[in-house]
């Protein structure tokens, strides 16, 4: 039977209370379809208080609750509701959820009877009399309405061919008949202020956030080298400072070749540093009007004027080689420590990913340096050891270079910074030691290769290399999907037309489940089916029941193979998403899937 098809109205008709049935379902239909995929979840609770005094004479009932069921049917109570009865809980009730029900709209059954009769129907009826609200005049006249007719059952009872949104749960029945309620349990709500429990914990994370962003707010303005620049004034004559650190670059190279660093290294430290000083003073606010920009250490030493996005290409070249390079990785970490943003300050989300490099680089270099000694005192007894030979000074002496020339430029910045104040006594240091002419020659700078770009596996690329098995045996399929990227099971079983998934798919979803593991982003498991409609004997009313039944039973499977099962959500579509004609057999074999949806990753 097309339990919800269009009613085809014509002139002349004879109108019959079945076509506006009809009709009412078709709207229905159409709304839950137009409005389920507006948001993720899109039933639950937006207000539940329970009646306190009925559970301490061994009742449970609700005071005022409102929501939406799963099949997104809205409710309210007391008012959109009929009367509904206290529960009666037993004592041997232990660590049961009580659930708040509907009955399921199904074909063919009925839908309405007396509000006192004995009968599961999704509707009770009442008769009422209502006036012409038009003219307001006439004797009001009897009609008969019907409100949902809701009910509550514990976990334990048969719930099937019922809609159920969890209510709470009971941990125990006492002798004197006292109900206790599990403080800990979360109901699906639509509004966490509902619950105390997810207000409190919100309200803890907001407090708990605030303070740390605080925190490396404070850090961040006084902290490091380039914050304490910041704060000082520009310099009297740009070109003279720029001309000295110039010269403290040029010493810091002749120092470090002089300790046998090899060249690779001293000029990757030579472009690191360069960068890192032009994008500092970039960033002060004198560093825009000084005139700086035109004149920058890297544009000087190496003819362009793309530091901020070279730097980084570098560091990408020595992290695929951490243990031959570490070296010059430390250099850079320093320079990412003490201020160095360059193109991620302009970027969006830029702040966050300079954060994970700089979480990146540290772990790379200690993996190769090991770690760290986290003892007090490092000498506190001494060791029986035998002699060994002195290994390579380079890496001790080349640190050393680093921070002697990090401290020379420090202290230029101070120094200059600070000349305002004690004129008089920078009067008589340029008499006891007079500026010296300062030549710097560029003859024979080495040049920096072009950096290749890094071979990188699409997010598709890796989930099909991982399932590629499964893909071609035809039962799994990867695909973009919009912001999306979905994972589909082509011939998932349900035995005999079931809900629940067949134990045989437990290995298929066990490989996209570890698939899934190495993605970020919650995964939404979606339930789809062809347009068959649903025969009178289905347990559930319809396709979109079906499809969310279905997808539930695929949820629970996948939390088993996840790291996360918190990530795991679903939702069922009917037959409202099709990737193939209904027409054909072969189509609507393709139609009935369930997917498994991540976000997909940013583009880079």
């Amino acid at each position: 039977m097309p339990f919800d098809d269009k009613v085809v109205w014509s002139e002349g008709m004879f109108i019959r209370a079945q076509h506006f049935q009809q009709e009412g379902r078709h709207v229905e239909r159409l709304l839950n379809g137009r409005v389920r995929g507006l948001r993720a979840y899109g039933w639950g609770l937006t207000e539940l208080v329970l009646n306190r005094e009925l559970l301490s004479i061994g009742r449970f009932a609700v005071e005022r609750a409102a929501g939406v069921f799963e099949d997104g049917t809205p409710f309210s109570v007391p008012d959109g509701a009929a009367e509904l009865q206290p529960l009666q809980l037993g004592e041997n009730l232990r660590n049961c959820v009580v659930y708040l029900t509907l009955p399921i709209t199904q074909p063919g059954s009925r839908e309405t009877a007396d509000d006192g009769a004995d009968m599961l129907t999704r509707y009770a009826t009442r008769d009422i009399e209502v006036p012409d609200a038009n003219s307001g005049e006439s004797a009001p006249v009897p009609i008969t309405v019907a409100k949902l007719r809701l009910g509550y059952a514990p976990e334990t009872s048969e719930r099937n061919g019922l809609l159920g949104i969890g209510l709470a749960r009971v941990v125990e029945v006492r002798a004197d008949n006292t109900v206790v309620l599990d403080d800990g349990y979360i109901p699906p709500a639509l509004d966490s202020q509902i619950l105390p429990v997810l207000a409190g914990l919100l309200t803890e994370i907001v407090g708990l956030l605030n303070h740390r962003g605080e925190a490396i707010a404070a850090r961040l303005a006084s902290g490091s080298a380039a914050g304490r620049l910041n704060e000082s004034a520009a310099p009297d004559d740009i070109a003279e400072f720029r001309n000295r650190t110039l010269d403290e670059i040029k010493r810091f190279e002749t120092a470090a070749m002089a300790k046998d660093v090899p060249n690779r290294t001293v000029r990757i430290a030579r472009y690191a540093l360069s960068a890192t000083i032009d994008d500092v003073i970039l960033n002060t606010r004198w560093g825009g009007q000084s005139g700086w920009a035109n004149g920058s250490l890297v544009s000087v030493l190496y003819n362009e004027t793309w530091g901020g996005e070279r730097f980084y290409d570098l560091l990408s070249q020595l992290m695929a080689n951490p243990e031959d390079n570490v070296d010059a990785l430390e250099l850079m970490a320093i320079c990412l420590a003490i201020g160095f943003v360059g193109k991620y300050r302009v970027s969006e989300g830029g702040l966050g990913q300079h954060t994970r490099l700089r979480h990146d680089l540290y772990r790379a270099i200690r993996r190769v340096r090991g770690p760290y000694d986290r003892s007090l005192s490092a000498a506190w007894q001494g060791v029986a050891a035998p002699h060994r030979a002195p290994r390579s000074m380079a890496g001790p002496w080349l640190a050393a270079a680093i921070v002697a020339a990090l401290l020379a430029a420090l202290w230029i910045f101070s120094s200059i910074s600070l000349r305002g104040t004690v004129e008089a006594a920078a009067e008589k240091i340029r008499v006891l030691a007079p500026a010296m002419p300062v030549v710097v020659e560029r003859t024979g700078v080495p040049d920096i290769p072009d950096p290749k770009p890094p071979v990188r596996q699409t997010q598709i690329e890796r989930l099909s290399a991982f399932l590629a098995s499964d893909i071609a045996a035809g039962t799994v399929e990867v695909a973009p999907s919009g912001t999306s990227v979905l994972i589909r099971m082509l011939k998932a079983s349900f035995p005999s037309g079931g809900l629940d998934i067949s134990g045989t798919e437990d290995p298929l979803v066990g490989r996209i489940g570890a698939a899934l593991n190495g993605e970020k982003g919650p995964i939404l498991v979606i339930g789809h089916t062809d347009n068959v409609p649903v025969g009178p004997g289905s347990p559930l009313g319809d396709n979109m029941a079906i499809s969310v039944a279905r997808a539930r039973s695929a949820a629970d499977m996948l939390r088993r193979h996840v790291d996360d099962p918190s990530r795991v959500s679903f939702e069922g579509r009917g037959e409202t998403d099709p990737i193939a004609s209904n027409a054909t057999a072969e189509g609507r074999a393709r139609n009935r899937r369930v997917e498994f949806q991540i976000p997909a990753e940013p583009q880079t």
